[in-house]
């Protein structure tokens, strides 16, 4: 019998933003895969994601990354269940958000939730600085970190393109340039996505370039408003952890032409890492996006990880030092892995 996606709503109190102020009360979507007396690992993606990341029979809807998360994986919903939710965003234009922000909202579903603590959390681009700050802000919440296409901040450069995108939507003065102009910041955007060389690859001329562009900005701004956009764009501008203070333990993933989080800022990331850590660059001519097209690769090393710490826990269950033990003698792994290494595994 397959798994259904159960979808719902939980209330959000109001609480102090990072910042400083208020968030004022919210309502989050949330998406649960598999029953909630499994092990839960919960999947965050990037600002654009929803709350859904694996297919929902019932209502047809599309998960963002139902490669990965589907009935022919590790992550099922019959091995673990795979929680996830719809990122903030605050009313007051005034206030700023932050990565830490959401991670509240995370330990607040888990405490309505009343579950055990989560076996992983998995964030892919900024969902993978989410969970950074919920790794290292509620250690106890959860038994390991796996972190996608993200560091422990962000380049300069990365911050300036955003910047430049963020600039562009102010320029908007109606609702109808305001739409307009979140299409072009969004085409902006993805171009940093892709590696550099996939777009002379992909396209023969600089129109088709620019139809692809134009569609996929303008598909964006019709479910995106540029308050959404920019608050949480700046919220990935401000960001930054000690990676000391992930004391759980880690998976690194991060591709080899990803322009926005270089591959030495990542390095950089999982050599401060306190816990046991594995670091895997993966060979990708999709950049940033190699996230959601590189599943091949990406399904092993998750599958691989995550089965290790079941069979720990099981067979360590009782013993409440156990992760303690784990971080103190498991010495740094940091390693470049091919594609054609991961093809034969099963996940």
């Amino acid at each position: 019998m397959k798994t259904n996606n159960k979808q719902f709503t939980l209330s959000i109190p109001s609480f102090a933003l990072h910042h400083g102020g208020q968030s004022g009360d919210l309502f989050v979507r949330c998406s649960l895969f598999g029953d909630i007396d499994l092990p839960v690992v919960v999947v965050l993606g990037g600002i654009s994601a929803n709350h859904l990341v694996s297919d929902d029979a019932q209502t047809s809807e599309k998960g963002w990354w139902r490669d990965v998360v589907n009935h022919d994986t590790f992550l099922n919903g019959k091995q673990v269940a795979v929680l996830s939710f719809e990122y903030i965003t605050l009313k007051e234009e005034s206030k700023m958000l932050s990565t830490h922000d959401q991670a509240n909202v995370l330990a607040s579903i888990h405490q309505q939730l009343n579950i055990p603590a989560f076996l992983s959390v998995i964030g892919c681009s900024y969902g993978g600085m989410v969970a950074q700050a919920f790794a290292s802000t509620y250690p106890q919440l959860t038994h390991s970190l796996i972190n996608l296409v993200a560091a422990h901040k962000n380049s300069i450069r990365s911050q300036a393109l955003r910047l430049i995108q963020r600039q562009i939507m102010s320029l908007a003065d109606d609702s109808k340039t305001n739409s307009q102009h979140t299409a072009c910041a969004r085409a902006l955007a993805i171009m940093t996505y892709r590696g550099v060389e996939e777009f002379d690859q992909r396209f023969d001329n600089l129109s088709e370039a620019q139809s692809y562009l134009e569609h996929n900005g303008n598909v964006f701004a019709q479910r995106f408003s540029s308050r959404r956009y920019a608050q949480l764009s700046a919220s990935i501008d401000t960001h930054e952890i000690d990676p000391s203070s992930i004391k759980t333990p880690t998976l690194i993933i991060a591709t080899d032409s990803d322009q926005l989080v270089p591959v030495s800022l990542v390095k950089a990331f999982a050599d401060q890492v306190s816990a046991p850590c594995e670091c895997h660059i993966i060979p990708s001519a999709f950049g940033h996006d190699g996230f959601l097209k590189e599943h091949q690769a990406i399904k092993p090393l998750l599958a691989h990880f995550l089965s290790q710490l079941i069979s720990e826990q099981s067979h360590d269950a009782t013993d409440t030092n156990h992760w303690n033990t784990r971080v103190q003698h498991t010495s740094h792994q940091c390693s470049e892995q091919q594609t054609a290494k991961f093809t034969n595994a099963v996940c």
